[in-house]
């Protein structure tokens, strides 16, 4: 008996180092990888932010194009491909700091809503529903078939799936 129980504790020694063997092997893979990660981190962080630069520039690009054809003869509004200032009204709506008089604002008119046909909507039950309905009202499987012309087998089908749910 002895010589079992000394067996059985080597087994279970030699599994525990087999255990712990994997398990140093896999955290040092992890911790050989936790550069690479990192790298790879720093390198879409960089593209991400020269993206954003270059949206940036088409950006302040078209601004100033745009403001070049409504106003051509102000080069105050090019000045270092900065976007031009901008200011609201009282309305919400934006306006150019250009130089042109904020815009009137409109005279408000009451709100019309849309008008449309005044029908009823139609709600129906599903058959499935209606049995439901009944059943729960303690209508008998064969009285709840012949109100709705269903099948007997049919109303006990819908029944049962009822009750389990």
């Amino acid at each position: 008996m002895l010589t079992f129980l000394v067996l059985f504790s080597l087994i279970l020694h030699l599994l525990s180092f087999i255990v712990i063997r994997f398990l140093f092997q896999k955290i040092q893979n992890q911790t050989d990888a936790a550069p690479q990660t990192t790298e790879s981190a720093k390198q879409t962080e960089e593209l991400l932010s020269a993206y954003l630069h270059e949206f940036r520039e088409e950006n302040n690009r078209l601004i100033n194009e745009i403001l070049q054809e409504k106003n051509p003869a102000s080069p105050e509004q090019t000045n270092n491909n900065q976007p031009a200032l901008t200011e609201k009204n009282n309305n919400g709506r934006l306006n150019k700091a250009y130089g042109n008089p904020p815009a009137q604002p409109e005279a408000e008119t009451p709100y019309m809503p849309p008008l449309s046909d005044e029908q009823e909507d139609i709600v129906e039950e599903s058959a499935a529903a209606k049995v439901y309905s009944l059943y729960d009202r303690g209508y008998s499987i064969e009285e709840i078939a012949k109100k709705l012309n269903l099948g007997k087998t049919e109303v006990e089908l819908m029944v049962k799936f009822h009750r389990k749910n």
